[in-house]
């Protein structure tokens, strides 16, 4: 669990960056505009089907595994970056770094909470101080 709390870390580090120069990043490699703008859009399209392949993989694979396979997906996407060969593998890497993508926000999510039985618990106990600074109105029961 400490592995892949840190692999979130290190993505998010990465990533959040990346996002903002990933068309001029494209272009350096050698892409037109029209290429790099296609690319950056497919990202977002392969998140959104990471999402969806998290949602139906869900139920038979546990989160945690889910996870792995998105931390491991982001390493595997960039040796298609590195590659520079061409539209081609700077789509590959598109699909494979959002997909790893969509997957690891489901994983950042579903991982690490109470327990199902505590859950509720847990909720009242954060909200417990808000509660408490709240005013006091006096309801009449009828």
């Amino acid at each position: 669990m400490i592995l892949l709390s840190s692999s979130f870390a290190a993505n998010g580090f990465v990533t959040w960056g990346f996002a903002l120069t990933i068309i001029i990043l494209f272009e350096a490699g050698g892409l037109t505009p029209a290429e790099a703008m296609l690319a950056a859009a497919v990202i977002g399209i392969a998140q959104w089907g990471g999402r969806v392949l998290d949602f139906f993989a869900g139920r038979y694979i546990p989160p945690l595994i889910m996870g792995l396979t998105g931390a491991a997906l982001f390493p595997l996407s960039f040796f298609f970056l590195i590659a520079n060969a061409g539209f081609s593998a700077t789509m590959g890497f598109a699909v494979l770094y959002g997909v790893a993508g969509g997957i690891t926000a489901v994983a950042r999510a579903t991982l690490g909470g109470p327990p199902p039985s505590r859950a509720p618990r847990c909720r009242w106990m954060c909200s417990r101080p808000a509660l408490m600074r709240a005013p006091r109105h006096k309801w009449r029961c009828r």
